[in-house]
């Protein structure tokens, strides 16, 4: 963090508190210690985006037990209107214009993505399942990348979509993701498509994009 002058906004609770091992990764997208379904790890990320994006920090002060203390440092504006700062993240471009179909149940998962991707400059298309976004693979024949999560509660999860999306369209770009499979699972997945674990940070993604569609790009050259 510069040095300066900041505005610091700290929220406290008495609750269980964080062990050294989770405070280390509170600030990661998608890290969670409650079971699935019940939390997505997001909140704490998305707090730390702001700051950042903001010109400023956040930080975590938590012991087992006794509590967590949040504390978001902004920098104090004195009649000015402050530069925009932005993140190394923020300044990845697509390899080129493509339009990224989003597949993802989970709103607050969904939108955090729609999110990086944007900031990455991608077109997005979004769906809440296998189903509709086979309909808008159908549809919309812009669609350059399928960027799926792999477990979903409808009855078609994420590599079940993508093998159907490659026999509906021949040579779509896949990317599949997912925070809830184990190694040997990740490992067969990884054997037939492009694969990121969650959790990742922007430029994360946005590389493994850039990479996935390069390698497609490079497959159509005769």
């Amino acid at each position: 963090m510069d040095a300066g002058e900041y505005v610091v906004l700290s929220v406290t609770d008495t609750g269980c508190g964080m062990s050294a091992a989770v405070l280390a990764r509170a600030f990661e997208p998608f890290y969670t210690t409650k079971e699935i379904g019940k939390g997505t790890g997001l909140g704490l990320s998305q707090v730390y985006g702001f700051a950042k994006q903001s010109g400023g920090i956040a930080r975590i002060e938590s012991k087992t037990g006794v509590g967590t203390t949040v504390r978001i440092y902004l920098p104090r504006i004195d009649g000015k209107i402050a530069e925009n700062v932005a993140s190394k993240d923020s300044l990845l471009s697509p390899a080129a214009t493509a339009t990224v179909l989003v597949v993802e149940d989970d709103l607050d998962v969904r939108e955090m993505i729609v999110g990086m991707l944007s900031h990455l400059g991608y077109r997005i298309l979004v769906a809440t399942n296998g189903p509709e976004a086979l309909a808008i693979l159908r549809r919309d024949k812009s669609v350059d990348l399928l960027f799926s999560d792999v477990v979903m509660p409808a009855s078609m999860g994420g590599v079940e979509l993508a093998r159907t999306a490659r026999r509906l369209r021949p040579g779509l770009s896949v990317l599949l993701s997912s925070g809830h499979v184990g190694d040997s699972q990740s490992g067969a997945i990884r054997a037939e498509f492009p694969f990121i674990a969650k959790p990742y940070r922007p430029s994360t993604l946005g590389h493994k994009l850039k990479e996935v569609l390069a390698d497609a790009a490079s497959r159509r050259v005769p």
